[in-house]
């Protein structure tokens, strides 16, 4: 039966991470049939998982606060963490089950240990802690700095670096009185975070301080990928988890031009709003306002296929807006393997001839 504060961390990283990747309570079988636990709570996000071991205080133990601490986190929870190391990298040794369903659990991806704890009477507390048999340190937040620092950072892709700025941080102990960080030739941060929040700011103003981020864009990509949230744009909600703050910007203000201005108009964007990832395309593609379908479905397979070319990209999600009535529209989504287009060659062709001379 999970704790209160399982429930509550889980609900959490649901809310910035999605549903379809973060996983409660997976089960491990070995060949013996005997059951393990892997950890409270696993999230996917691309090449990477983030492995939380949650600890709750029950008000009614006898030992101290700070005995609990050492015992419950710095050492259990460690332990558990090593396990869980051990589980996902010897993965073919066992068998894993999410809800009673088998799950694949790939042993090459990177693991990124946290642990959350709950206990409101530490408000002084060791942030990180050295394993020895992983030769790793682990981050730990107690539940309330977890909370802030994903809604401070609210990135996926950030969060990640944010643990392991961290780290650096914590690394020689409990922070001085000035922190002194030397970002680079250009900059040099000096500032007093106390706070899990203020950390988290230093952070974002070191790491992008020559960029003119919008905090309510980053805010409204989090709303975005919940609202694609669904099976079918897994992939596509994949690939955008890996976007760093820098890229979510971007992506939200061409969601906000195409949604403002592109989707009014009676005729074609000459371009439509792209973005590549690793090996991926994402198009951002308005449908003009009472256009023939024949001819919008040759305009759309023509950037299709112009652009998987253009960027060298073999898979396309393609995120079509249509006006509805009033100042509502509607989104649909398409993912393309552009291998399986019949006359691929005769359709670039065309495309060419027509994109190429379009400004």
């Amino acid at each position: 039966m999970p704790t209160k504060s399982e429930i509550q961390t889980e609900i959490i990283s649901k809310e910035y991470f999605l549903p379809q990747f973060t996983h409660q309570s997976i089960k491990v079988k070995d060949f013996n049939e005997h059951e393990f636990e892997l950890c409270d709570c696993l999230i996917e996000i691309g090449s990477i998982y983030i492995t939380i071991q949650i600890k709750e205080r029950d008000e009614s133990g006898t030992s101290t606060d700070y005995s609990w601490f050492d015992k419950k986190v710095l050492k259990v929870a460690k332990k558990q963490i090593f396990d869980t190391f051990n589980f996902i990298k010897n993965s073919n040794e066992y068998k894993f089950y999410n809800n009673g369903q088998e799950m694949n659990i790939d042993s090459e991806k990177e693991i990124i240990p946290i642990i959350v704890f709950d206990n409101k009477n530490l408000k002084s507390y060791k942030k990180i802690v050295y394993s020895s048999k992983l030769n790793k340190y682990i981050n730990i937040f107690n539940i309330e700095d977890f909370k802030t620092m994903l809604d401070s950072i609210i990135i996926p892709y950030d969060i990640l670096n944010y643990c392991n700025y961290r780290l650096k941080l914590f690394y020689t102990g409990p922070l001085k009185r000035v922190l002194i960080d030397h970002v680079d030739d250009y900059a040099t941060l000096i500032g007093k975070p106390t706070t899990e929040s203020e950390l988290a700011e230093f952070y974002i103003v070191r790491t992008y301080y020559q960029h003119n981020i919008e905090p309510e864009y980053i805010k409204f990509f989090n709303v975005i990928l919940n609202i694609l949230k669904d099976e079918s744009t897994k992939e596509l909600i994949m690939q955008l988890l890996q976007s760093d703050i820098i890229t979510a910007n971007i992506f939200v203000d061409n969601w906000t031009s195409v949604v403002k201005y592109w989707i009014s108009v009676k005729h074609f964007k000459p371009h439509p709003f792209t973005f590549k990832t690793i090996n991926n395309l994402i198009l951002l593609i308005p449908k003009p306002l009472d256009v023939d379908m024949e001819l919008f479905n040759n305009y759309y397979i023509g950037t299709i296929v112009y652009n998987s070319n253009k960027y060298d990209c073999k898979y396309v999600h393609s995120l079509i807006f249509s006006k509805e009535y009033d100042d509502n529209y509607s989104v649909s989504y398409q993912s393309i393997d552009t291998r399986e287009i019949i006359n691929y060659d005769e359709i670039l062709k065309n495309s060419k001839e027509v994109f190429e001379n379009l400004k």
